[in-house]
């Protein structure tokens, strides 16, 4: 919600003093050009940096409801640039990282890389994440969690930094910028590092999920994987052409495609049932590409 203010000799009639007085409070704790308050986001970081260490023990990690609702409308508030512009002046990536390092709530551990996708879809924020070698390891551990809607996120929020990164040796004649070359190569070369963890939990997920949604991200964040390096190295097309992932692609879309014919699916569902086997087709069209894939495919 944004605050128009009309001059007041161009109303009529014109605004009571007390009602512009209101708006220019509203306006004086507003972020940016919303009306979302400074002060509110500052406490519930506040509270946060205060209670997530309650989080640490996986006996105990329900999220205490009060802070689970700030948090999810903090949440929701970041798809505004002004929002994420001013949660990043108050390191918010910093706190973060903190808490979804120690942290042992499902739920609240969904809510943080949710936040962090939401603050990845400004250039500035993706290229302080390109940084942090560190961070992009939390990042891609995440994983390794058994939640689906954390893995949901995960997966979102390592989409969201890729999908528009060349390899390093592809972009080198073309770049003119060394420092964004070298973060594209940080997030690039860790997740190469971390080859077999990504191929071992997506094919899992892919063999096993039930969870369409998880099955569309994870299709997606294989096909930016598939299209992160350039033609003459192919590294993830490569890792992942193996009979492994092409049976999981079956058992994908078996999954993905159960109950379409006979109409039960929801017109959600539907789109999402028709951009994952875009990607899906994406993907055995890319194996396809050279003599592994093409081997993995028996063909």
């Amino acid at each position: 919600m944004k605050i128009f203010l009309v001059p007041q000799a161009s109303m009529n009639p014109s605004l009571p003093d007390s009602m512009i007085k209101d708006i220019d409070k509203m306006k004086g704790d507003a972020i940016g050009d919303t009306l979302y308050s400074e002060r509110w986001v500052l406490k519930t970081l506040m509270k946060l940096s205060k209670e997530y260490s309650n989080y640490c023990n996986p006996d105990d990690y329900h999220l205490e409801t009060s802070l689970e609702e700030d948090l999810s409308v903090l949440w929701d508030m970041t798809i505004e640039p002004a929002v994420a512009e001013f949660l990043m002046e108050n390191n918010v990536v910093e706190l973060i990282t903190d808490v979804i390092t120690v942290s042992c709530s499902p739920r609240m551990n969904e809510i943080m890389v949710g936040i962090l996708g939401n603050l990845a879809c400004q250039e500035q924020v993706r290229q302080k994440i390109g940084e942090n070698e560190d961070l992009i390891k939390i990042i891609i551990n995440q994983l390794t969690s058994s939640d689906s809607p954390t893995l949901i996120q995960v997966m979102r929020l390592i989409n969201t930094c890729i999908w528009n990164l060349s390899d390093k040796n592809s972009k080198q004649s073309n770049s003119s910028d060394p420092d964004k070359e070298e973060n594209e190569s940080c997030w690039i070369s860790t997740l190469k590092t971390e080859k077999e963890l990504l191929q071992q939990i997506t094919c899992f997920i892919l063999a096993s999920s039930r969870n369409e949604e998880l099955l569309k991200s994870t299709l997606s964040l294989i096909d930016s994987l598939f299209n992160v390096t350039d033609s003459k190295d192919d590294f993830f097309c490569k890792t992942f052409s193996t009979e492994t992932f092409v049976q999981a692609l079956v058992e994908a879309v078996k999954e993905m495609t159960k109950g379409a014919e006979d109409g039960n699916k929801s017109m959600y569902n539907k789109e999402m049932l028709k951009h994952g086997l875009a990607h899906w087709i994406s993907l055995l069209h890319r194996l396809t590409s050279h003599n592994i894939g093409v081997c993995a495919l028996g063909m």
